[in-house]
């Protein structure tokens, strides 16, 4: 399935810390501003379930492009293509991995470049490591405990650099976590989502709704 797409987001009175990276950096972006980017997206969808799905592949690609016509402040275009695949290993086990790279040309805003942390790098802190490119691999193991709760180990691996070829050559980052998750909509299987992620430099908790990928 093919589609068109549009992105809109306005950025104003951003606060930045007095001594902070951002004051001391010349990025762009620092500023208000208005992202403004039209684009397509394209999906193979092969999953049995959208929300908990225990085989099948779903692969996404998007490329977007800014426009001045639609009142764009930054002049710049970015794709990315995000790979699931799942599989079911025992009676009610699931192995679940997410391959993900994105690129995006130089003029991007620093709030719309790639970074690790949040969904498929859990444990950093967002924004630690950022940059145009980002290249991760994260592999996630699901099993039932008792009743409505279920648990996950997880283990993910991921570098950002200047441009995707780059990232090849970087250096990466390694991050392992478990999760516990409650069934709050058994028709659907929509679950709540408690994730604790650790990296060489600390780690995260994490609190939402449905899984990582």
């Amino acid at each position: 399935m093919i589609g068109l797409s549009y992105e809109l987001d306005v950025f104003g009175n951003l606060e930045i810390n007095e001594g902070g990276i951002l004051e001391a950096s010349d990025v762009n972006g620092k500023r208000d501003g208005t992202v403004s980017n039209i684009g397509f997206q394209v999906f193979y969808d092969t999953r049995d379930h959208q929300f908990v799905p225990i085989k099948g592949f779903y692969i996404q690609g998007k490329y977007f492009t800014s426009s001045k016509l639609l009142g764009a402040s930054f002049n710049y275009s970015k794709f990315e293509l995000d790979n699931r695949y799942y599989q079911k290993v025992g009676k009610k086990q699931v192995l679940a991995a997410n391959l993900y790279l994105a690129n995006s040309s130089e003029g991007t805003p620093f709030y719309d470049l790639n970074y690790l942390g949040s969904k498929r790098t859990r444990g950093f802190d967002n924004r630690r490591f950022q940059d145009n490119a980002e290249l991760s691999f994260a592999l996630e193991y699901r099993f039932p405990i008792t009743g409505r709760f279920g648990g996950v180990l997880f283990g993910s691996t991921g570098t950002v650099a200047p441009d995707l070829g780059k990232t090849f050559s970087s250096s990466y980052k390694n991050a392992v976590g478990t999760g516990l998750r409650y069934i709050i909509n058994k028709r659907d299987g929509v679950r709540i989502r408690v994730d604790y992620g650790h990296t060489n430099e600390g780690g995260n908790f994490y609190f939402t709704i449905k899984e990582a990928f």
